[in-house]
């Protein structure tokens, strides 16, 4: 399989709502000895949820490799903003992202050297309690397919919220919104299926990714990225 765009699924009809437990709601008091965890403040909105400053920058733990994003530029579009993010690995810009910051959520609006989401794919939605499951029918960038074969095509899926959760990063632990989506699509005769989960917190965006392929011959793959370095500006 290629390797995976970063979208930074269940099969074949997929039911998020069948999916993992809504930690975020979860009252157990932590053990005495729990390390600090840094809080969702009250107060946050989606806005918050994404870096929207020029020149700040994440950077990923991501199996043995490394992954940088990279705000490169940022303008204002009506209530929201457009950010172009840079990905980098070794010191190399591989792509460059744009995404969509706005009352309404957080969009992602191309991958893959500039392919487009028609319409833009949602990545969080605004609202924090809500566990509805959002639709996704278009057409974009496939995060993974075979070497060769079409990497963009129709692409249906669901998105929702889960709750906000502790997760652990290389930074410490700290309170996250988890999004939860799924999308299917076929490339090259052969059907996909996709599975994302994301968590974004205040200030940092996106702290810890996880996306799984699992395409109709049995052949699967991971990506997991973990928060290991911030910095604003």
């Amino acid at each position: 399989m290629k390797p995976h765009t970063l979208g930074l699924s269940l099969i074949l009809g997929i039911s998020l709502g069948l999916v993992g437990c809504d930690k975020g709601d979860e009252k157990a008091a932590p053990p005495a000895d729990a390390p600090k965890v840094e809080a969702f403040p009250e107060g946050t909105t989606i806005s918050d949820l994404f870096p929207t400053t020029p020149g700040a920058q994440s950077t990923f733990a991501a199996g043995t490799s490394q992954l940088t994003l990279r705000v490169k530029g940022v303008k204002d579009s009506g209530e929201d903003k457009i950010v172009t993010v840079e990905l980098v690995e070794k010191d190399a810009v591989t792509d460059l992202v744009e995404w969509q910051v706005g009352p309404k959520g957080i969009f992602q609006l191309n991958a893959r050297n500039g392919q487009k989401y028609d319409p833009p794919q949602m990545s969080a939605a605004p609202d924090f309690a809500s566990r509805a499951e959002l639709k996704y029918a278009g057409k974009g960038p496939f995060p993974s397919v075979e070497t060769g074969k079409p990497d963009y095509g129709t692409m249906n899926g669901l998105l929702r919220n889960r709750g906000i959760e502790t997760v652990d990063t290389d930074m410490g632990q700290i309170q996250a919104l988890a999004v939860e989506s799924g999308y299917n699509y076929e490339s090259g005769g052969k059907k996909y299926a996709i599975r994302n989960t994301t968590w974004f917190a205040p200030k940092y965006g996106i702290v810890r990714f996880i996306q799984s392929t699992l395409r109709e011959d049995g052949a699967k793959s991971e990506i997991a990225m973990k928060l290991k370095g911030f910095r604003s500006k």
